[in-house]
């Protein structure tokens, strides 16, 4: 019911998008809606439509603009260039979905030099794991991971974690396919844990199902069945028939480990009217060969033959070494019971030699290296960052080191100057004082001298005075005895 609520809700979401579209003006709007289409359809007979749409309006729109304007300095083309190099890229995917290796890997690469031409980070991660994945299909291990690993770095560059995650599944399944069962594990829980936090549906079905494919391996059929049966929920709310199709599979593997045929049966053969309802050949060659091993182990070699002949076929057109191996094995076990000796030991030399290729030493070697090289790199980014904010840091005290000294040191100076002119200004005022004091002296001794020649004036005029009077008695003695004598 879930499945159904979200598939409607998806529909009138794009309803919507459909009808901006139509009253859309600007054909940087029309982009991003198409590509929001693109992004949000399920459909896979749907979704192709709308990329071509948004690849043909990318490509006019930068016709229409001059051939000076047709530089990554200019905003537009940057736009539009970067809407022409997604759709190049899933172009690629379509035709990697129709079982078109070579045609996706051209496609893949063109719209990986659009992509790095315009550096958008997030189209090139994309591009660099389908790309990979293709690898990864074609048992070159190597290149496979060295593009995972590029795949991953531009991941963290641009912080998508959606992407790490995705990254860490796809490095998972090399670990797995080199027998690393404890490293793809690490892988696979790491992807786990961010889509969990992110609530990325696709993604926590992926990993379920890796997960589970593990536990198998290991025969905990237990653990590895409820993982495939979480994981397959959710492919059937989400309507992904791909990936349902995948999960159906990996479930008849478990019960085929245990020998319940019937139930291994029923899942293949569930799994097999998927992939061809939607033309998974990839998907083909595994359903077809895994029937083809039950009616082997049943006995029924008349009804497996064709079977594994057939998925033989389908994965030589696809070049997968891996699929090759397995239907050249039930091809040998086939012939085997058959007493025919001949395309018995034909099988046996071709499942020999795809084994080889797959899981030789010169690709453990070259995967080992790859891995030491991206976590050396890693960590070497990883000191580098921590120097830099060392270095950072330390400059950052240095100039506040700086700062507190010069506030201190023009305190201090501010501090010395004002002494200095205390100094001064008491050596002035000293200076004056003395001159005052010279001056009061001299005052002093005027004053002094003044009084003492005042007191010399003022004696002189008394003693001019008493001279004054003592004549002054005798001329009147002398008058009175002068007058005496008239009178005689």
């Amino acid at each position: 019911m879930t499945g159904h609520l979200n598939a409607n809700r998806q529909i009138l979401q794009n309803d919507s998008l459909r009808k901006i579209l139509l009253k859309a003006k600007h054909d940087t709007i029309r982009c991003r809606i198409l590509n929001d289409l693109i992004e949000s359809e399920p459909d896979d007979n749907v979704w192709p439509v709308y990329n071509e749409q948004l690849r043909a309006l990318a490509e006019a729109a930068i016709k229409k603009l001059p051939r000076e304007q047709q530089v990554i300095q200019n905003p537009e083309y940057l736009v539009y260039k970067r809407w022409l190099g997604r759709t190049i890229s899933n172009i690629g995917y379509v035709e990697r979905m129709n079982s078109n290796t070579s045609k996706a890997l051209e496609y893949y690469y063109k719209g990986l030099a659009m992509e790095e031409e315009v550096a958008d980070k997030v189209g090139m991660a994309s591009t660099l794991n389908n790309i990979g994945q293709i690898y990864m299909e074609q048992g070159n291990i190597p290149k496979a991971l060295e593009l995972f690993h590029n795949c991953l770095k531009l991941m963290e560059e641009s912080g998508d974690k959606e992407g790490i995650a995705g990254s860490f599944s796809n490095i998972g399944i090399i670990y797995m396919s080199q027998g690393d069962d404890q490293k793809a594990k690490e892988y696979y829980e790491k992807a786990l844990k961010i889509d969990e936090t992110l609530k990325n549906k696709d993604g926590i079905a992926i990993s379920l199902n890796n997960l589970a494919d593990l536990y198998r391996r290991a025969a905990n059929v237990t653990k590895a069945l409820t993982l495939f049966n979480k994981s397959l929920d959710i492919r059937i709310e989400m309507n992904d028939s791909f990936n349902m199709g995948r999960v159906l599979n990996n479930i008849g593997n478990t019960y085929r480990q245990i020998k319940d045929y019937e139930k291994a049966l029923d899942y293949f053969k569930r799994s097999l009217t998927i992939k061809e309802q939607i033309n998974d050949k990839d998907g083909l060659a595994f359903s077809l060969n895994s029937i083809a091993a039950i009616y082997l182990a049943q006995g029924k070699t008349k009804e497996a033959l064709p079977l594994s002949l057939r998925s033989l076929q389908i994965a030589k057109e696809l070049g997968y070494p891996g699929h090759i191996k397995n239907a050249a094995e039930i091809s040998y076990g086939i012939y085997k019971k058959q007493k025919n000796s001949k395309e018995a030991l034909k099988m046996l030399l071709l499942f020999m030699t795809m084994r080889d290729s797959i899981n030789n030493a010169e690709t453990h070697q070259a995967s080992t290296r790859q891995q030491f090289k991206y976590e050396y790199e890693k960590k070497e980014l990883s000191i580098r960052a921590q120097q830099e904010k060392k270095d950072l840091l330390h400059a950052d005290q240095s100039k506040r080191q700086k700062i507190i000294i010069g506030a201190v040191m023009g305190g201090l100076a501010l501090v010395i100057t004002f002494l200095l002119f205390l100094v001064n200004r008491f050596k002035i005022i000293r200076k004056q004082k003395k001159i005052i004091e010279i001056q009061k002296k001299i005052a002093e001794r005027a004053f002094t001298a003044l009084h003492e020649k005042n007191k010399e004036v003022t004696d002189s005029i008394i003693y001019a005075r008493r001279i004054q009077r003592s004549l002054l008695t005798n001329e009147k003695y002398i008058s009175r005895n002068l007058d005496r004598l008239n009178c005689n």
